[in-house]
C-alpha cells in the first residue's frame, strides 16, 4: 500500500435503487430548508473579495459517475467557477463509477463517465484527490487505482492514504479513508491504526486537517446516519480535532455543525439521481439540488460556498480551530 511521506502504519429501475444500505433513520427535529437550502440564518452573501487573501481553494463533489446530463451540467458549472475563481484541488467523495465500479482500467465507462467529462476542460490540470464509494467497491479496486495512476493530476494510490496541499505558507492535510468495509462491519484494525498514527503525526504541524470518506457519519438525508462510523472512527476524528469530515453517499448537499469538531460537509449531488433532504437541528445547509461545495481555507478562517448555480450566492464563515496536542491514545480493537 502506497502512502505519502506523511503516512505510516495507522484513511433497479433507476440508479436511485442501487444503494441497498440500510442506514439509521433521520436525526430528530427535521424541518424543511428554504428554497436556497438555508436551515439557519447564519450565511453571508457571497463575496469574491475573500479570494484577495491567500488561501487554499478546493472543490468537493461526489456520486458522479453515471454519465448523465446532470453530471455534465455540474462539470460545466465547475469549469465556469474555476475560470472565475481558480481552484487548487478537487476532492471526490466516492461513487466514481455506477452502478458497479469498473473491472478494468480500459473499461469504456472510465472514459465516458470520467475522462471525457472532466479531463477535457479548463480545470484538467487541477489535482484531484479521490476515495472509493460502495459502488466502486462492487468493481475491481485495482483497476480503479490503475486507471487513475495514468494521470498525474489524479490521486488515488490506495484505498486509504494521506497527502498535503501546500500553497504559500498555508498547508492542508488530506486524510483519505475507506469507509465501505467499516460500514459493512469488516474488522479494520489496520486502517484505524494507520488513521490514529497519521492524525497524531499531523496534530503538531501547522496545517489544517481534513478527512475524506464516502459514507457520512451524520446525515439528515434519506440514508441517514451511519452507525458503524460513530464508534472508534468518529472518536479518532474528534480526539485529534480534525477540522472537517467530507463525505458523499447521500445524493444531496448538507453542512452540519455539532458542538465538537469535526464539522461535516456532505457532497454527493454531482451526477447521480437526487434524493430528498431536510434540515436537522444541527444543519446549517441542506439542499437536494445538483452541485457541490467550494471550500476556501485561510490560516484562521475557512469559507464554505454551496455551488448549485453558475454563480454562487451565499457562503459560510468558519473560524479555524487549531488542534491541541494530547498524549492520550484511543484503543483500536482487533
Amino acid at each position: 500500500m502506497t502512502h505519502s511521506r506523511f503516512s505510516c502504519l495507522v484513511l433497479c429501475v433507476s440508479l436511485l435503487s442501487c444503494d441497498s444500505d440500510e442506514d439509521d433513520n433521520l436525526n430528530n427535529g427535521t424541518t424543511r430548508a428554504d428554497r436556497d437550502g438555508l436551515c439557519q440564518p447564519n450565511s453571508l452573501e457571497f463575496n469574491a473579495d475573500i479570494f484577495n487573501q491567500p488561501g487554499v481553494h478546493m472543490l468537493i463533489v461526489g456520486d458522479t459517475g453515471v454519465g448523465s446530463k446532470q453530471q455534465r451540467q455540474v462539470a460545466h458549472m465547475i469549469e465556469h467557477y474555476h475560470i472565475n475563481h481558480p481552484l487548487d484541488a478537487i476532492i471526490h467523495t466516492g461513487d466514481i463509477f455506477y452502478p458497479d465500479g469498473i473491472n478494468s482500467a480500459d473499461d469504456l465507462i472510465a472514459t465516458t463517465h470520467f475522462s471525457d467529462i472532466y479531463l477535457n476542460s479548463a480545470y484538467n490540470d487541477v489535482p484531484w484527490y479521490l476515495v472509493a464509494g460502495n459502488h466502486d467497491h462492487d468493481g475491481n479496486i485495482n483497476a480503479l487505482i490503475t486507471f487513475f495512476n495514468r494521470y498525474s493530476s489524479l490521486s488515488f494510490p490506495s484505498l486509504y492514504y494521506a497527502t498535503q496541499i501546500n500553497k504559500g505558507n498555508i498547508s492542508v492535510n488530506i486524510v483519505a479513508v475507506d469507509t465501505d468495509p467499516i460500514k459493512k462491519g469488516t474488522v479494520q484494525a489496520e486502517q484505524l491504526g494507520w488513521l490514529q498514527q497519521t492524525l497524531a503525526e499531523r496534530q503538531s504541524d501547522d496545517a489544517i486537517t481534513i478527512a475524506v470518506g464516502h459514507h457520512p457519519i451524520f446525515s439528515n438525508g434519506e440514508q441517514g446516519n451511519t452507525a458503524a462510523l460513530q464508534g472508534t472512527f468518529y472518536a479518532l476524528l474528534q480526539h485529534y480535532q480534525v477540522m472537517f469530515y467530507l463525505a458523499g453517499h447521500e445524493h444531496n448537499l448538507e453542512y452540519i455543525v455539532k458542538d465538537e469538531l469535526p464539522q461535516f460537509i456532505i457532497s454527493g449531488a454531482a451526477g447521480a439521481p437526487l434524493r430528498d433532504i431536510e434540515c436537522g437541528t444541527d444543519s446549517r445547509f441542506a439542499l437536494s439540488k445538483a452541485g457541490g461545495f467550494a471550500l476556501y481555507v485561510q490560516p484562521t478562517l475557512a469559507w464554505l460556498i454551496p455551488l448549485t448555480e453558475t454563480l454562487p450566492n451565499i457562503m459560510f464563515r468558519i473560524p479555524i480551530n487549531r488542534p491541541v496536542s494530547s498524549s492520550r491514545v484511543i484503543k483500536i480493537h482487533k
